[in-house]
């Protein structure tokens, strides 16, 4: 059975950011409220649901690199490296 709320760690990976940028993109309610739920101190995600609902904002490009680009640069975040 699918689990539909997953750890932060496996939307970084799917979507090639780290963790510390999923978090900033839950800050600044670039993932919208319907998509994550909190349990006590952790979060769970819907990830087909962000990847969705990336992927709406930006028509032209529909292939995860360009999504995440957009959503990068469009929010000014920052990488940990």
């Amino acid at each position: 059975m699918s689990n539909k709320f997953v750890p932060v760690g496996e939307v970084a990976d799917r979507l090639s950011v780290s963790i510390h940028t999923v978090r900033q993109w839950l800050r600044k309610g670039i993932i919208p409220s319907d998509l994550y739920m909190k349990i006590g101190n952790t979060y769970r995600y819907d990830l087909q649901g962000i990847e969705k609902a990336f992927l709406s904002t930006n028509k032209e490009s529909p292939n995860e690199a360009a999504v995440v680009e957009s959503v990068v640069s469009a929010f000014d975040v920052d990488e940990d490296f």
